[in-house]
């Protein structure tokens, strides 16, 4: 199970996609909105992505988890669309004959997931909105906005743009002199005014 959704996560067909009889060990991640971030109140996180580009994505970091560690099962499953507070926006289940080997093996999927794939995070807040921790400009295989072709292109940049300003950098990602996390947000959907701090990716 390695896909998508705009519906709420249901972790019971993920620890069914996962199971198996040879494994003695079922690892599961949740992660979840929170309510709070950065001092600000969130009320919920708003998730984008880019479809087929996402999910093989997502397949090759499963490929990649069962090359390095002996694993029965991989699933994968990331939401899209409005997050509630206490809701899941992804989840990992990894099964193996050992707990150690499924541990690593669902710790490197959520992480490197966070730097691969083509799945941004926007955060509504009491007083505002900020794009945070966007995989397609930060680090990884998107850090390289080239890659974000076609109609994703444009919201690549857009995105990348109003992080860097957010976080007192220049069009190139360097500290800008003077400035810093206080710079405030412009109007162009990264935060309408509210204090921005830098990407964060958990």
């Amino acid at each position: 199970m390695i896909r998508l959704t705009s519906e709420p996560i249901l972790v019971d067909d993920l620890v069914r996609a996962a199971g198996d009889p040879a494994s003695g060990a079922l690892v599961l991640f949740v992660g979840t909105t929170r309510d709070h971030n950065q001092g600000r109140q969130v009320e919920r996180l708003e998730y984008e992505a880019y479809p087929g580009m996402a999910e093989r994505e997502m397949e090759k970091i499963a490929d990649e988890a069962r090359r390095r560690w002996p694993l029965q099962k991989v699933a994968i499953v990331h939401r899209t669309g409005v997050v509630p507070v206490g809701e899941a926006s992804v989840a990992i289940a990894v099964s193996s004959a050992h707990r150690a080997d499924a541990f690593e093996a669902a710790r490197f999927a959520i992480d490197r997931l966070k730097e691969v794939v083509p799945i941004w995070k926007k955060e509504f807040f009491e007083g505002g909105e900020i794009w945070i921790g966007d995989q397609c400009c930060g680090v990884g295989a998107w850090s390289d906005a080239e890659h974000a072709h076609g109609a994703n292109r444009e919201h690549a940049e857009r995105v990348s743009a109003a992080g860097n300003r957010a976080a007192g950098r220049d069009g190139h990602g360097r500290p800008q002199p003077g400035a810093g996390p206080g710079t405030r947000a412009g109007d162009d959907g990264a935060g309408s005014g509210a204090a921005a701090d830098p990407a964060k990716r958990d």
